[in-house]
């Protein structure tokens, strides 16, 4: 059964160098092709996609294609990110992080990969661990239960986002302010406090092989090289890379927890862990309804392969013999 429909929202295709496009997608030169009778360049022009940009800046690209998406961005999101969220839909509609910022103040700094804290879990598992903050205090013991009120943690149920508030301290408020952490349904992250943001991509090789990378952002008043630059990258930086490093140790020795038999089945908490049922939920759900729209059409259906191509493999002989099983 393919997964594809949902979990395959947020990539860039790669050019070869062997070709050249136009802004609108069209082939313009093709090395030694271009040039042979019959060959139609139109008809090997790159495949649409699909592309989103938020109030905030944020640019989505959707590779379903479909002319319309599969799932709309609206379907996913909903008004997880407009400006003022819908009141019937957030009840905490009051709550607008991201007034917090403007999209024009950031700039690119580096990407941390996070391979080199291990690499041996699922991404569900990960996801599941990012959902509650009910397990702060023992999973991040030396950062967050030190600097932020973990009484006053609160978060909010959006559509495709669920959206967490760690109030610092009162003793702690000049020094850590208030963080902000997005987490996008199936699979990424928006961070932010007053002096940084991480954006996570996720990447997930096989069943227990998962890592992402996490594009630092500064802001852009903050000269490099300088003191100030070396004091942001050492304590800010380094403060929330910490916390990162434990995030993927902690979903690794959770599945390991799985894998032996130590973790199963268990109550969640209805107040603390409620996002992590939402998530769950959402999984089952798409999940569900994919494998019924693939019984329905009697064949595996990904939405990142365009018809043509898709009519194309099962013409071919060797790939009509060819299953799920078999990787060239």
């Amino acid at each position: 059964m393919s997964e594809s429909p949902p979990y395959e929202s947020w990539l860039r295709p790669t050019l070869s160098t062997y070709m050249t496009y136009l802004p609108n997608g069209a082939l313009h030169t093709a090395r030694e092709y271009t040039s042979l009778p019959n060959f139609p360049p139109a008809e090997h022009s790159l495949f649409k996609i699909h592309t989103h940009i938020t109030p905030q800046g944020f640019i989505f690209v959707n590779l379903d294609s479909s002319p319309i998406p599969f799932i709309p961005f609206a379907t996913q999101f909903g008004d997880d990110f407009l400006p003022t969220p819908n009141p019937s839909s957030n009840p905490n509609s009051h709550i607008n992080e991201y007034e917090l910022f403007s999209k024009d103040s950031w700039t690119y700094d580096h990407t941390w990969e996070s391979s080199t804290a291990g690499t041996r879990y699922n991404w569900k598992t990960f996801a599941d661990g990012f959902q509650e903050c009910y397990h702060c205090a023992t999973g991040h013991p030396s950062t967050l239960p030190r600097d932020f009120s973990l009484s006053s943690y609160y978060l909010r149920q959006g559509f495709g986002a669920s959206r967490h508030f760690l109030p610092a301290k009162t003793e702690k408020e000049d020094e850590m302010g208030e963080s902000y952490i997005t987490w996008l349904y199936p699979m990424g992250a928006i961070i932010f406090t007053g002096t940084l943001m991480f954006i996570a991509r996720f990447d997930a090789q096989v069943a227990l092989d998962t890592r992402y990378q996490s594009e630092t952002y500064q802001k852009k008043d903050l000269a490099k090289p300088s003191h100030r630059y070396d004091e942001w990258l050492a304590k800010d930086v380094g403060y929330w890379r910490f916390v990162e490093v434990e995030d993927v140790e902690l979903a690794v020795a959770a599945q390991r927890g799985f894998m032996n038999g130590v973790l199963g089945r268990g109550r969640l908490h209805s107040v603390q862990e409620h996002a992590v049922k939402w998530y769950q939920d959402k999984v089952r759900e798409t999940l569900t309804q994919h494998a019924e729209t693939e019984m329905r059409e009697g064949e595996a259906v990904d939405y990142s392969i365009p018809k043509e191509q898709a009519a194309f493999e099962e013409a071919d002989a060797v790939c009509k013999m060819m299953g799920p099983e078999i990787e060239w």
